[in-house]
């Protein structure tokens, strides 16, 4: 359950991948014309979730499987703490999202930009993407083993990191 859990995320999180095509895909085919607003709220969608697809993959994890979380990295919290955290952070984060949807007017175009040519989220500000981080890390080091917790930040920072440095 653990493994199909963790894959099931990562998994949703490629979903950001289908918005992406389509936006490229209509660069490609209609290079005049403006990509459509339904796909930058589809990716936004996807993006703002991804905290809440981890959260439920660990209550499946918790309910269906006899160990439990543990505290991954964090040798001093119980897993019960850790996990704990990482709902307040979802729950600000949430908070954030929210609030900005609904008092302010998000950009959802997707374009362009940069030298690299990758595509912009407009829709992200600073404090969003700071609570998006510590909500997703908070949230893996509540994963049932050290491996896992390790092998998934890994994953998580390093696919962040690449994706500023693109």
């Amino acid at each position: 359950i653990k493994y199909i859990s963790i894959i099931l995320v990562w998994q949703y999180v490629l979903f950001m991948q289908i918005p992406d095509w389509l936006a490229w895909r209509h660069m490609r085919l209609h290079p005049n014309e403006k990509i459509p607003k339904s796909y930058g709220i589809l990716a936004s969608i996807l993006n703002y979730t991804q905290p809440l697809i981890i959260l439920i993959a660990l209550l499946v994890i918790k309910k269906y499987t006899s160990s439990g979380l543990s505290s991954g990295l964090s040798s001093g919290l119980s897993s019960g703490l850790s996990l704990l955290y990482g709902i307040i952070a979802l729950l600000i984060y949430s908070g954030f999202v929210i609030y900005s949807l609904c008092t302010k007017h998000i950009d959802f175009s997707l374009k362009p930009s940069g030298p690299n040519c990758s595509l912009s989220y407009n829709w992200w500000t600073t404090t969003q993407t700071i609570f998006y981080l510590i909500t997703c890390t908070l949230l893996l080091l509540s994963l049932p083993s050290k491996l896992l917790t390790i092998t998934n930040l890994a994953i998580f920072w390093g696919s962040f990191l690449i994706s500023m440095l693109i």
